[in-house]
């Protein structure tokens, strides 16, 4: 049983009550004699003495120990159906009270050594008498046991109480709603959990996500054991591809002391955003930007829906890859400057962004003669650097490339019609490779350069070079032609003289890009 406390009165020493009367000095008569001097001054140290003893026997006594909580849980967390134990510890052995506290109410719980009947059938504590130590057991709990208790502990001169809320959960938190659908960047969306708890609790409720809380507006809601969240979140790129779950903390004695629980991972959410994040790697040191044929700059970017890559000359328009890749080719010489653009199309807009890169490419040592020019490549050579004269019905330039199967250019008919390309810069062509194509084909034809003007190639006697072809047996042959000299030039045209009804012609050429190795081989190769 817990003892009343009382309240100390007057103490006593020898059975009466201890009086100093009068001061230090003592009182002293008219006729005292010097031994009555000497009584009074003994008199009065024996007093003091006395009156020592007094202050050492009263200090002794006003220092009583107070009886106090060692250790006592803030709050004790349990799921529902198992087993609960709050364990208190005190500094000597003593009974102790448990009430169960409800809007500002106390209802009896336990009284060593007894529990009220309402709990007696439920919950167990060892030792069933006085102790400095108690464990009070719950094997399964219930919602009912959701409640806060305060424990109570005293003696004759103090009283110590402690609260202990104790909190029952059920399950982990359920995620009820959440995006299933394709959202834009920016676009808001709502995510509901829900977590089944009884008592008081100190929670955290929050929607995770890479095991990052998201920032959101967020609102808790308690009704009847359920806990509800609503979280309002704005979709970014960060979580595209990424699944959400929510997380309930519900915390001990501090906040750095919980239990953490995790709903069930969703699928995989959907973020269109635009393009954004492009970058450049290469193969090769970036510090001189030095490249040679072969080498690859591999252009990057993120977005959703997946970006898509063009790269280009920067001064041209023309697209050289749609690759994410571009593979440096030997054509390719001297200062150049590329431009890798990344798009994208969100909510029907075409959205993009670009990088550029310079590199200094040296020109190659291969020999210019076996070297293609790639005027068949409709990206380096497009269809309006391909320019005819009386050409067949609606035959255009373009069609002279020397491609895989059977397809040329016609003329109208022979000795009338010519076909040429612009090369745009300056070439030294060494020869070319030609055949016929359509069931057609050229037997002998002229061939026509030049860098401002077109003139007929000629023989070291000055006269017009005729160039022999193909013929019917072997239309479809690719026959290759060297000059007699390597030539520079901008243009070169075909003529043909005679051969089929309407003569085909399939060309491709073969040389460099003239720069400073080639010019300065210009005198050692004889260009015209």
């Amino acid at each position: 049983m817990i003892s009343k406390k009382k309240t100390a009165t007057d103490l006593y020493l020898g059975g009466s009550p201890l009086t100093v009367r009068g001061n230090a000095k003592g009182v002293l008569g008219e006729k005292k004699t010097k031994i009555e001097k000497r009584n009074t001054v003994n008199n009065i140290k024996r007093n003091m003495d006395k009156l020592l003893i007094c202050i050492l026997f009263i200090n002794r006594f006003s220092q009583t120990s107070t009886v106090e909580f060692i250790s006592a849980p803030t709050r004790e967390i349990a799921k529902l159906g198992e087993k609960l134990a709050i364990n208190y510890y005190l500094s000597e052995t003593k009974g102790i009270r448990l009430e169960r506290v409800y809007n500002q109410t106390y209802k009896n719980i336990y009284e060593t050594p007894n529990f009220n009947s309402y709990y007696e059938n439920r919950w167990k504590v060892t030792p069933s008498g006085e102790s400095s130590s108690y464990s009070f057991i719950n094997n399964n709990v219930q919602e009912i046991d959701g409640f806060t208790i305060n424990a109570t502990i005293m003696d004759e001169n103090s009283t110590d109480s402690r609260i202990t809320a104790i909190v029952i959960y059920d399950s982990n938190p359920r995620l009820l709603t959440y995006p299933r659908n394709t959202l834009m960047e920016g676009e808001k969306f709502n995510v509901y959990c829900n977590f089944d708890i009884w008592g008081s609790a100190h929670i955290s409720f929050e929607v995770f996500m890479n095991d990052k809380q998201l920032n959101s507006n967020a609102i808790i809601v308690f009704s009847d054991g359920l806990v509800t969240l609503k979280s309002s979140i704005i979709a970014t790129p960060e979580m595209n591809n990424q699944n959400l779950y929510c997380q309930v903390k519900l915390f001990r004695s501090t906040d750095d002391v919980f239990s953490a629980f995790e709903s069930e991972k969703s699928e995989k959410l959907n973020i269109e955003y635009k393009v954004r994040d492009i970058k450049l790697a290469s193969n090769f040191s970036k510090s001189d930007s030095q490249a040679k044929t072969g080498d690859e700059i591999a252009c990057s970017a993120t977005g959703n829906p997946i970006p898509k890559y063009e790269w280009r000359e920067a001064s041209s328009s023309a697209i050289l890859t749609t690759n994410s890749k571009l593979i440096i080719k030997e054509e390719w010489q001297g200062k150049k400057y590329f431009v890798c653009t990344a798009w994208n199309i969100v909510d029907g807009e075409r959205n993009s962004i670009t990088e550029r890169i310079s590199l200094t490419i040296p020109e190659s040592e291969l020999d210019c003669k076996d070297r293609k020019v790639m005027i068949s490549d409709p990206v380096k050579f497009p269809n309006n650097k391909f320019s005819q004269y009386r050409q067949y019905y609606l035959d255009r330039g373009h069609l002279m490339r020397l491609t895989p199967g059977t397809n040329a250019f016609l003329c109208g008919n022979p000795n009338t019609c010519w076909v040429q390309v612009d090369l745009t810069d300056v070439y030294i062509i060494h020869g070319f490779d030609m055949r016929g194509g359509r069931g057609k084909y050229t037997t002998t034809f002229k061939v026509g350069y030049g860098i401002s003007s077109v003139q007929w190639m000629r023989d070291n006697s000055s006269n017009t070079l005729i160039f022999h072809g193909n013929t019917d047996a072997n239309k479809y042959s690719i026959l290759h032609h060297e000059l007699p000299n390597p030539v520079e030039t901008r243009y070169f045209r075909i003529f043909p003289i005679t051969g089929a009804d309407r003569p085909a012609v399939a060309v491709e050429l073969y040389g460099c890009r003239c720069g400073t190795l080639q010019l300065a081989k210009k005198q050692k190769n004889g260009i015209q």
